[in-house]
Order: structure tokens, then sequence, then C-alpha cells
């Protein structure tokens, strides 16, 4: 079975994709974007006309990728644009000259193992929400760049050849001069190997809701396990909001406030307060250690108080001339310190 397919982005200009789809085509991989979430100026026209027309489609991200961190976020990105539309068709990973040329210039160079890694990392996001990965690459990037057996995704090939050299593939794009009704000037023609279906929606696997407190989660995001920007969304699911909202009261409230919030236990102790805190946790500590007064406040307890300096609840009643110390008040002006 070979499928007749094509491949598209702003370059191929206004598509009349009713026509398109009368010439035979039965798959489109259309562009998404590139780099840094640089959506495809024609991205959503392509994908609501391919939809509209019955047209199965996937989509392929052309990275600018420096690392695999970086490749992890542009598969965020390209996901996005799918769960927008009826994507059943890969999304893929687009690897090329240019994309060499990019890194060189910022000072990195791409090596076989490097190259895998971003790839990977690409299509293991990828797989994440539930898409099929796919990498796209041509003889001599197979070769130089991408270990396969590092990399159990499917192939998009490219050769402009009327053979193609490598044998597992799943897409072949075997020219870049085709002509299809519809399109004006010449489009990239592909032959699949694969039936991923006909444009009925995936449904991603539902994310599991990460587990632990709100300081817990806000302590993970600090060193970095949950990621940036829209990683970090996915990764933390129906949480995000009440996590990220934590960590940015603590970017912006006063030293003031952060102190009677440590006071008040709600940033623990030790090294998660430390954390959490980040780059204010020497002004917030050096705010703690230098306070000579606390003030009772509903709940608390002489033993308490004095955990949270340092000291003992004897030696504060002694130094504040409490006879019981069972008996402090909501107001009660503590000495901490002589």
């Amino acid at each position: 079975m070979v499928l007749k397919g094509i491949d598209v982005s702003r370059w191929q200009g206004k598509i009349e994709w009713q026509q398109v789809k009368k010439d035979g085509v039965e798959f489109v991989m259309i562009r998404g974007g590139y780099g840094e979430n640089h959506v495809d100026s024609r991205f959503h026209e392509n994908a609501r006309g391919a939809n509209a027309a019955g047209v199965p489609m996937g989509i392929y991200w052309f990275s600018y990728a420096l690392n695999p961190e970086m490749a992890q976020k542009e598969a965020g990105y390209a996901v996005k644009l799918a769960r927008q539309y009826q994507v059943s068709w890969p999304i893929a990973y687009d690897f090329e000259y240019d994309s060499v040329d990019y890194a060189e210039k910022n000072g990195v160079i791409i090596t076989r193992a490097l190259a895998t890694q971003m790839a990977k990392a690409f299509c293991e996001e990828v797989k994440k929400f539930g898409y099929i990965p796919m990498f796209y690459a041509n003889l001599e990037y197979l070769e130089e760049y991408f270990d396969r057996s590092q990399l159990p995704y499917d192939l998009w090939y490219a050769q402009y050849a009327s053979t193609a050299a490598v044998k597992e593939k799943a897409i072949w794009q075997y020219s870049s001069q085709g002509r299809i009704s519809g399109i004006e000037g010449d489009v990239d023609l592909n032959y699949g190997y694969k039936d991923y279906g006909n444009g009925e929606p995936i449904q991603p696997e539902p994310i599991p809701e990460p587990e632990g407190t709100t300081l817990e989660l806000a302590a993970a995001v600090m060193q970095g396990k949950y990621g940036v920007g829209e990683a970090r969304k996915n990764a933390l699911g129906s949480r995000y909001e009440e996590v990220q909202n934590f960590i940015n009261h603590i970017a912006w409230a006063s030293i003031d406030t952060l102190v009677e919030e440590v006071m008040q236990g709600k940033y623990g102790n030790g090294r998660i307060r430390e954390i959490v805190l980040g780059t204010r946790y020497k002004a917030v500590q050096n705010r703690i250690n230098g306070a000579q007064y606390y003030t009772v406040r509903p709940g608390d307890t002489l033993w308490e108080i004095a955990a949270k300096y340092g000291t003992t609840y004897q030696k504060l009643a002694q130094i504040n001339g409490i006879a019981n110390p069972d008996k402090i008040y909501v107001g009660q002006r503590i000495k901490i310190k002589l």
C-alpha cells in the first residue's frame, strides 16, 4: 500500500484544499513552525483547509535547537498546535543543514550524539501527549547525525530519486518539484507506507496529576524538575496555576510579608525554605535572624515559637518573665533575643 502525499508551508502560498483532495492527495505534512515557537504564518489556514477537505494531516517542526531541552520545547509548540485540529498523522522533527549552520553560528557543534539526543527528546515529548513521533532525514544525515538504534520512531526519509536507498521508512519525500491542483508552483511530493488514519482526532493520554503539597511542587519547579513555559504547564496539569501563583507571590511580596509567612510556617524549614525563596532567601533569613520580638497569633504556643527561632520555650519564658508557659495571648509581644 502506497499513499500519495505532500508537505507544505507558507512557501506554497494560498492553497485550494478541495482541489488538492480531488487530485488524489491522501495525506499532508504541514509545517507548524520553526525554532522557539515561531508559528508558520499559514499553518492555521492550511490546517483548517486540510481538515475541511478531509485530507489527513500531520505536522512537522523545523528545529533550531541547540540542546535536548530546546528540542523538547519545540515538540511542545507542535503539540499545542496539533491539539487545535484533527491530527492523525505524525508530528515530525525536522533537522536539516540550516539547523546545523545556526548551531555553529551560536557556538554549538552538532555531533552525532547531540543530534540523536535532540531527536529523541523531541519524539519522546510528542509521544508523551499521545501523538505519533517521527523524525526527518536524508541519507547523509542518517549516516552522519542520527543513530537509528537510539531512535525507535518512524522515519520520514528524503531522497529525490527514482528509488530510495533506505528500506525502513514510513514516508518517502521523493521530489521537490511536484505539481498538484490547487497549489501554484512546486510542492514536495511524498509516498506514505503507513496509513495513520483518516483524520480522526488523536485523544492524548491523560497526564497524571503530580502529587505533593504546593510547597513541595514549588520547590521541584525551582529545581527545574518541571521545565518552563508550556512544558511546565503540561507537566503540572491542573495544579499549574496553584503552584505558579505560589512562586509568583514569592517573587513579588515584600520582605516583611515573606518574613511573616516564614514565621507562620508557610515555607517550611532548612533546605526546602532556601529552595523556594530562591534569591530572596538571604534577605528574609537575615531579617528573621535579627528579629527581637514576635507577636503571638491565634493558635501559637510558646513551644512552637521557640522552635521557629531555634531556642527553647524555657528560655523564652525566662527572658519574658512568663510564669506559666502554657498561657500566652494573641497580640502579646514575645522577646526573642536579649
